[in-house]
Parts: structure tokens; C-alpha cells; sequence
């Protein structure tokens, strides 16, 4: 990129030239620049986006009037543009990039008022582009796994990254909401947030906010294990243009991003990203996941890839402020292919082997396109009080294809993916806060949003051949909401909050079941089409509550008590197939066969809503003059009527258990320079008992068989996790090596593995309890695996001002494939294992 400074008065062009990642770029005489620079600036360049809070040398578009020695005047008297922030001093800049100014900032999640992550209701994680832009993280996903302790990202080995946040990691991500600035980017069809997380497209992002526990009051149905909020970038701490190009030889990657930030007036801002990605993905060197199955079909070995993007995906998101009213815009299109070699033959296999035009199995992923709009307009009254309207826009696709989608026809002929569908939100909300009250901080609001949900039908794409999850549904839902902080006085306060929704919906199955179930029709009675298209009104209405203290001991000591109450409805695909086993039932029950679905029909399900309710105690201290900061957390979270997949449908579990556990979190600034992490996290379940283990056994591990030999004791343990570590150690570091210059930084996770054996039945239908008893043989548990290390480094280089280039290196222990399992994990990095080290290379400019 070529860019030249244009001088206002005489017209000449500045002698500073830069390339960047081969794109040549002048801009126009018209376009004026600010440059502000000293003698001490020139000899100590700028440690690239090292700022929290400070501007870009070069803001565009505002004019700046520029002197005859080229120097901006305003500058001369110490006043600055409108938008535009004064200059720090280089050493004073460094100071603020340290631990303390990293760890004491303002959080926007956890309630309806911002305030400092110290006063947040429950505990706050917060990082930031200032510690991640120098990190191994590329995106969402690897910044919850380096940074946010209780927390363990694994991978469907369909849909991809998985939540596992303090025990409790399952076959989705519905039990944690991801937030764009407050805006929920969950669709309720089935999978939450899947492929966002993995996207590596991050460069518009200043701020990921993580929450613990339920966060209902603020954020309503869904906020099971936590909340994750990702903050845009405003262009008032990101004047002028950023651009990050990256290319990963291992997985064949192609990266580059952009934003535009234009800062005008005190507090009005427009921001503008763009952002594009591709990759040819990798195989495994060692494919042990479902092996048997490969072996049979060996010449399918080779589609067999992961972290590829078989089409080019892209994200693109516009952030306007202006005065009292904000627009939020963000659109993403992704099209990742799946990361395991299990696929079910309805998509995977060739109807006809001997027909070349047929896609080859495994050859597909999954297509999701996001669009989400949000206005928003606060109106101020006072200082004190105000009221915030804000319309919130979503339209979500997600769907199955093969490579050659695009030339995809169906049997009659039209073009379009394998299956998918679509989902609509539209929803209104107001809030009205005020600090008017002494020692109060008031909050009351109220929200209506109207869900679609279609099959067969997208937005951004051509229509699929057929649906999938097979189910429709309209969906109301009107929530009131309050929360009220107290200043006791300044060592004691107290938050309470609480929320009511109602939720209005029907879903529709539209599941051809004769075709599903293989049944002929003919065998069908009369009345069954009627009876197994019935579908029940859900109408649920739920209180959720929340109460916190926070004890200031002193400046030094801080203490937190919280409880706090979550719920999830279920989302439309768990009716798809409670209706499919239900019908499988009901034929059972006629005496007509169901081939089609053998472990269906043992009983009629009934779906209920999920609640959580979490106890929590957080101890925050800080230790030599800010440079060491100590925190403990213990908890005791309590699960009622689980939803989750079991033995081919959703359903709940039959009663609760708990989950107990805390972390440790150290961080420490020894010397200037260098800032040290590490964490370490403890999670066991409790009470779990062996009914919920024989309807849901990939949470925890059961069954143990003795040592004893022969007739020995079965005994039930439901004790250790499967697919969430129960032991949990995370450090990183980051190291300014040579002042404005070089940086390093490292991190590595250790998780505990699952080392039990299970119990393998073997047994005939018509054996009595006896003979089923002594048929039970040990076999190693299919949840085995062991201790996973994960290590990765990154060092960054300025090679001036505004010019640095960044190497990433990821998996230095290059992690084996995992054994043969069919749960949603490990090896963290992907379903089919990472078992070679993936480099990155960037080039990152800032003007």
C-alpha cells in the first residue's frame, strides 16, 4: 500500500512512503491529514496499537490546518481537533499499557449500568485488541480458551467450536449466549453459535467480556453457563486505517482485514470493517477418529480436512455513532466445512458409486450467514436519568452443502444446497435508567420480539433440496425487567434484579415420518397422519432473579456473594425429534414396525424448560503497588431437567445434579514489560445420579467395574466429567523484549484427561436380570483420552511506526489425533485432531 501525506498549503507530496501486502493506495490531494510529531516520537517509534485510549498519528478525514514548518498548528497551543485525542508521551504510554490499566476497566455486560469489572454483580473476565493483537488467539474461540479460566473450547464433530464453561460442556452451544455490544447472536433452531467462533476475523473487536452463570435478568432465556459479549472498536481510541494480512502455509490460509475509523465532534464516530478469509484446511497426519469406518472406504481418506473453508467467507460491520443515537451493523457469511469423518449416510454416502457427478462423501460443510441490525437512541432527560429505545434486527441461515453446491439440482431440477433453513428475529426494547435517587442506580425496562423460524427457505442463499431439523415454528416473547444497585456506603453494596418473560410458541414438524420411519403407508391407520401432526402450544411464563453483595474491604481486598437463576426453553429442532420418536412410539404401540428408528419409540417425551441456579464467591486482591492481582472464585451450580442429546433425540434429564468447583486466577507484572497469567481450575459433578447416567451418559463417567475378578460388583460413580476437564491449568505471557520494538508472547493450557473404564453390555433382549448382569464385560471407556498440553508463541515486530509483522505458532506439541469416540470432543484444537504444528505469518499496517 502506497500512501502519501499531502501537504494543504504548498501542495507537496510527503516523502513517507509505505508498502503494505502489495496493494497500492494514494491518497487524493483533497484528503487532508493530521501529523503530529516530535522529536521524541521520530527516534522512538510506536509499538503498533498500543493504546487504550490514545489516537493513530494520522486521523483522515478531518482537515487540520498545517503551518509553513509542516507543523499542525493547533498542536503548537496544545489544543486537538474534535474526536481527536492528544498525543501521549511515549513512556507515559507504555505505563498505561500496564497490568493494572489492563485489569481495571469498565464492563458492559453483567448489568444494565457500566461499571469497573471489580463492582460487577459476579465475576468478569475482559480482554482486549491491546493483549490479544500481540497473542496466539485468532479468534473467539482461542481467546476464551487462552484468557477466561472455567472455561474449555472443544469441537463438535459436526458444527464445530463447543462452550464447555465450569463442567458442563454438551453437544451445543445454546447454553451460552454470545453477544455482539449486547445484541444476542444465538439463533434458537439449534446450535446457538457454531462456525462464528472459529472465524478468525476479529480485527474489529476492542473488547471480549465473559460473564460466569446465568445472566437472565439482563439478557432473558438462554443464559445458562454464561454470557460472552464481544465489544466493537470505536474509531475515537481507533482513528484512521488498520489493516491485518495473514497467510497459514499448513492449512493453506489467506487472511486480510480491515477497519476505517473517522472520529468527528466530542463524541461522534464511524467505524467500518471489512474482512476476508480462505483456506484449503489439512489433513491429519494420523486419521485414528473412526477408523474402522475409513478403513472399508479408504479411497475417502484424502476429503478428509479440517479447519477449511471450502468457499471464501467474509465478514463485514459498520459502528455509527452520533450524539444520542448509535447504529450496529455486522454481516457474516461462512461456509466451513465439517471436522469429523463421521458423517450420516443421508449426506455423506453416493446413492450411485458409479456416477462421477455425484459429490463425494465427506465432501461438504455447513453454510451460516448472519445479518444483524441494531438502531439505537437514548434520550437524556438529566444528567441523571435517561431512557434507551433500541429495535433489534436478525436473520440467520444455516444449511448443508457439498463443493459442488453451485451446480446442484435436485430431481426436479432446482439449484440449491443439500438441506438448511432460516430464522427471523425482530424485537423492540426500552430502558429507563436513573441515578436520581440517592445511593441508587435504577434500571427498569421491557422487551416484544416476534421469531420465524422456516425450513427449505434462505435468505442469503439458494433454497436447499430438502429441510433440516424438519420443523417450524412462530415464537412471542414479552419480558419486564428491573435491577437496583445500593451504595450502602463505600465498603458495602448490594445489586438485586429480576425479570419476567412469557413465551408464546407452536412448533410445526413437517417431516415426512412414513419416508423417515420406513413405513409403507398403507400400514398407516386412518386417524395417525392427524394424531402425529399434533402439536402442543408451548406457553411458559418464568421468574428469574438475581442477588449480589460486594464488600470492599479495602482498595487492596474485595469480596463478592452472588446467586443468580437461568433458563432455556428448548429450541426448535429438540421438537423435531421428541415428534419423531414420539410417532415411533405411538406405531409401536399399534404394532407397526419402525425400521427406521430402532432406538426410538421406548417411551412418549415430553420436553419442560432447563434451569440452573448458580451460588458463587469471588475473593479479588491486588498486591505490591498493582503488580500482582490474586483472585478466587468457588461456586455451586445446580441443574434442573437438562436438555441435551441422548440416544437419538433431545430430552431432559430426569433430575438434577451439580456442579462444584472454583479457579484460582494469578496475574503479576514483576518487572516493566512483562505481564504473566496463570490460572488453574477445579470441576467435579455432584449428586449425579445413575438414572440421569443411563439417559445421558457422555456428561459424566459411570459405571465402574471392580478390580475383583469375576462377579465383581457394578458400581456407579458419576463423579468426573467426560467432556470437560476436571482439572484445568492456563498461563500465558507477554513480553516487551526491546522497548517500541519486539514482543513475545507464549501460552500453554493443560487439561486433565478421563482415564476410567466403562462397561460394555452385551446382552440379549429376552436375558433376565441375572443373565444381563453377568454380561456386562469392562472394556476401555469410549470417552478415554489423555492429558492434553497445548502450546503455541507468537513474536511481533515494529518495523516502524506503522509498519509491524507478526509470526504465530501454533501447537508446538503437536497434539495427537483422538481415540475413536462419538461425544463433542478433543482434542481441543478439532474433532479430527491436530497433529502438527499450524504456522501463521502477518503483516500488520496502521496509519
Amino acid at each position: 500500500m502506497r500512501i502519501a501525506l499531502y501537504h494543504s498549503k504548498t501542495g507537496a507530496v510527503s516523502k513517507r512512503v509505505f508498502v503494505l501486502c502489495g496493494l497500492i493506495v494514494v491518497l487524493p490531494p483533497t484528503v487532508h491529514a493530521q501529523v503530529v510529531q516530535t522529536e521524541q516520537e521520530t527516534e522512538q517509534p510506536t509499538d503498533i496499537d498500543e493504546r487504550p485510549s490514545q489516537p493513530t498519528r494520522l486521523t483522515l478525514p478531518i482537515p487540520v490546518p498545517i503551518d509553513e514548518s509542516g507543523q499542525v498548528e493547533d498542536a503548537k497551543t496544545g489544543d486537538q481537533p474534535d474526536g481527536a485525542t492528544p498525543p501521549a508521551d511515549q513512556d507515559e504510554l507504555f505505563v498505561k499499557l500496564g497490568l493494572a490499566e489492563l485489569l481495571n476497566v469498565d464492563i458492559v455486560t453483567a448489568g444494565f449500568f457500566p461499571t469497573n469489572i471489580r463492582n460487577t454483580p459476579t465475576y468478569t473476565i475482559s480482554s482486549s485488541h491491546t493483549q490479544w493483537q500481540h497473542s496466539t488467539a485468532r479468534n473467539i474461540k482461542e481467546l476464551l480458551d487462552i484468557y477466561v479460566p472455567g472455561v474449555q473450547m472443544t469441537e463438535h464433530m459436526w458444527t464445530g467450536a463447543l462452550i464447555g464453561a465450569r463442567g458442563v460442556s454438551v453437544d451445543n452451544n445454546a447454553k451460552t449466549l454470545v453477544l455482539l455490544d449486547g445484541q444476542v447472536m444465538n439463533m434458537r433452531r439449534h446450535f446457538g453459535v457454531t462456525s462464528e467462533l472459529n472465524l478468525p476475523l476479529i480485527g474489529d473487536l476492542d473488547q471480549v467480556e465473559t460473564v460466569h452463570g446465568p445472566n437472565a435478568i439482563v439478557y432473558g432465556g438462554g443464559a445458562i453457563n454464561g454470557v460472552v459479549n464481544m465489544v466493537p472498536k470505536r474509531a475515537q481510541q481507533y482513528p484512521g486505517l488498520w489493516l491485518r494480512s495473514e497467510a497459514g502455509p499448513v492449512d493453506q490460509l489467506l487472511l486480510t482485514e480491515a477497519t476505517y475509523g473517522v472520529p468527528y465532534g466530542k463524541d461522534n464516530s464511524l467505524m467500518l470493517y471489512a474482512g476476508m478469509v480462505s483456506s484449503g484446511g489439512f489433513r491429519p497426519k494420523h486419521l485414528h477418529w473412526n477408523k474402522e469406518n475409513l478403513a472399508a472406504r479408504a479411497n475417502e481418506r484424502a476429503t478428509i480436512r479440517t479447519r477449511e473453508y471450502v468457499l471464501p467467507s467474509a465478514k463485514f460491520g459498520l459502528y455509527w455513532h452520533h450524539g444520542g443515537f448509535s447504529l450496529q451493523t455486522q454481516m457474516m457469511r461462512i461456509y466451513d466445512s465439517t471436522n469429523s469423518a463421521l458423517a450420516p449416510d443421508w449426506f455423506s454416502k453416493k446413492n450411485n458409486p458409479s456416477d462421477p457427478s455425484e459429490p463425494d462423501p465427506f465432501d461438504h460443510g455447513w453454510y451460516r450467514a448472519m445479518l444483524l441490525i441494531r438502531p439505537q437512541y437514548e434520550l437524556k432527560f438529566s444528567e441523571e436519568t435517561s431512557i434507551t429505545i433500541s429495535l433489534d434486527g436478525q436473520w440467520h441461515d444455516f444449511a448443508l452443502y457439498d463443493k459442488s453446491f453451485q451446480k446442484r439440482k435436485d430431481t426436479k431440477g432446482r439449484h440449491g444446497m443439500a438441506r438448511g433453513g432460516r430464522e427471523r428475529f425482530l424485537a423492540a426494547k426500552a430502558v429507563f435508567r436513573t441515578t436520581w435517587i440517592p445511593l441508587n442506580s435504577l434500571a427498569i425496562g421491557g422487551q416484544v420480539g416476534v421469531r420465524d423460524i422456516d425450513d427449505n427457505w434462505l435468505y442469503f442463499e439458494r433454497n436447499p433440496t430438502y429441510g433440516f431439523e424438519d420443523s417450524e415454528l412462530s415464537w412471542l416473547d414479552v419480558s419486564l425487567f428491573v435491577e437496583d444497585v445500593f451504595d450502602i456506603n463505600d465498603h458495602f453494596k448490594i445489586s438485586a434484579g429480576a425479570r419476567l418473560d412469557h413465551t408464546e410458541y407452536q412448533p410445526i414438524v413437517i417431516e415426512d415420518m412414513a419416508e423417515t420411519l420406513q413405513v409403507e403407508e398403507k400400514d398407516w391407520p386412518e386417524d395417525i397422519e392427524k394424531r402425529i401432526n399434533e402439536a402442543p402450544k408451548i406457553d411458559a411464563t418464568h421468574l428469574s432473579s438475581r442477588l449480589a453483595a460486594i464488600f470492599t474491604l479495602s482498595n487492596s481486598h474485595l469480596f463478592k456473594f452472588s446467586y443468580s437463576h437461568g433458563f432455556r426453553l428448548p429450541d426448535a429442532a429438540y421438537y423435531g425429534h421428541m415428534h419423531k420418536n414420539n410417532v415411533a412410539f405411538r406405531l409401536k404401540k399399534l404394532n407397526i414396525s419402525v425400521p427406521g428408528a430402532p432406538n426410538l419409540g421406548k417411551k412418549e417425551v415430553s420436553l419442560f424448560v432447563e434451569k440452573m441456579d448458580s451460588f458463587e464467591f469471588n475473593s479479588m486482591n491486588t498486591f505490591l503497588e498493582e503488580r500482582l492481582f490474586l483472585d478466587l472464585n468457588l461456586y455451586y451450580n445446580i441443574y434442573r431437567r437438562l436438555l441435551s442429546w441422548n440416544n437419538d433425540l433431545f430430552d431432559n434429564l430426569p433430575d438434577s445434579f451439580g456442579s462444584i468447583g472454583g479457579e484460582l486466577i494469578g496475574r503479576a507484572e514483576p518487572v516493566g514489560g512483562l505481564i504473566l497469567g496463570i490460572s488453574y481450575g477445579y470441576s467435579r459433578p455432584a449428586h449425579f445420579s445413575k438414572e440421569s447416567y443411563e439417559q445421558h451418559d457422555s456428561l459424566v463417567n459411570g459405571y465402574r467395574w471392580s478390580q475383583t475378578p469375576k462377579r465383581a460388583p457394578l458400581s456407579f460413580r458419576g463423579d468426573e466429567w467426560i467432556c470437560y476437564s476436571g482439572h484445568q491449568i492456563k498461563a500465558h505471557l507477554s513480553w516487551l523484549l526491546i522497548p517500541h520494538r519486539l514482543r513475545w508472547h507464549a501460552n500453554l493450557r493443560l487439561y486433565s484427561g478421563v482415564d476410567t473404564y466403562d462397561l460394555e453390555r452385551r446382552v440379549e433382549a429376552n436375558d433376565t436380570d441375572e443373565e444381563q448382569k453377568s454380561k456386562w464385560v469392562p472394556v476401555q471407556s469410549s470417552a478415554f483420552r489423555p492429558h492434553v498440553l497445548v502450546m503455541n508463541t507468537a513474536v511481533t515486530v515494529n518495523l516502524n511506526r506503522h509498519l509491524a509483522v507478526k509470526l504465530n505458532v501454533q501447537n508446538i506439541t503437536e497434539n495427537s489425533t483422538p481415540s475413536a469416540s462419538s461425544l463433542n470432543a478433543y482434542p481441543s484444537s478439532g474433532h479430527n485432531g491436530i497433529d502438527q504444528r499450524l504456522y501463521y505469518l502477518s503483516l500488520i499496517g496502521q496509519i
